[in-house]
């Protein structure tokens, strides 16, 4: 099951990141690296892209899938984190269960903004559910957005 959750985790991140410009080591702020590498001094394979006029790294810690986006001055905008469907807040869980009964979670990520507010993005049935950090519905996005 965590197999597959990792992959289904590995190819929504392939999806999002398709449009983006992938990034050479030269291509990054030095700024931008040196807070990445302190932050993260365990990150592996760590692969970089231009997001508008910031940039963002997705990597793997301790099994873990992150993506990380920072503006050119090395200021964390958001953090996002591939959990599995267990990891979610309660509330979240018994609001899957009681209106997705029967469907499978096809991804979950806690993400987490420059001010810290923290929301929890749940792919399930071809729709994106937005969750707040105590799990509470907050509402349904286009996942193509």
């Amino acid at each position: 099951m965590q197999k597959l959750l990792f992959l289904c985790l590995l190819l929504t991140g392939i999806y999002r990141v398709a449009s983006a410009q992938t990034l050479t080591d030269k291509e990054i702020p030095a700024k931008v690296k040196k807070i990445f590498h302190s932050n993260y001094p365990a990150a592996k394979d760590p692969q970089w892209y231009k997001e508008d006029k910031n940039f963002e790294v997705k990597f793997l810690q301790t099994k873990v899938e992150y993506t990380i986006l920072y503006d050119k001055e090395g200021n964390m905008l958001q953090t996002e984190l591939g959990l599995g469907p267990e990891k979610l807040p309660t509330e979240a869980k018994n609001y899957l269960k009681k209106n997705y009964a029967g469907k499978k979670v096809d991804d979950v990520s806690k993400v987490t903004n420059g001010k810290g507010v923290t929301t929890y993005r749940v792919y399930i049935d071809d729709k994106e559910l937005l969750f707040d950090a105590l799990g509470k519905f907050e509402k349904e996005v286009d996942p193509k957005d």
